[in-house]
């Protein structure tokens, strides 16, 4: 086999194995993607969840039933 033809033949199996590469790193990218989609929408749920617990802990200066200051 002439020079030339080891290579083509190892940029073919370079190429090969890159192809390869790309293709699992693409569908590891496309994982990850959807993970952080979820983690976006648990952590909106969360936020929304800790502002309505900080609206119901706040107290109510309208129900007349507030304890004086030096309690």
């Amino acid at each position: 086999m002439t020079d030339t033809m080891l290579m083509i033949e190892q940029l073919q199996t370079k190429s090969a194995f890159q192809d390869d590469l790309i293709m699992t790193l693409n569908d590891r990218v496309s994982v990850q993607e959807k993970e952080i989609q979820v983690l976006n929408i648990q952590l909106a749920h969360l936020v929304k969840k800790m502002k309505s617990l900080e609206l119901s802990s706040q107290p109510d200066d309208h129900d007349g039933m507030q304890l004086p200051p030096h309690y």
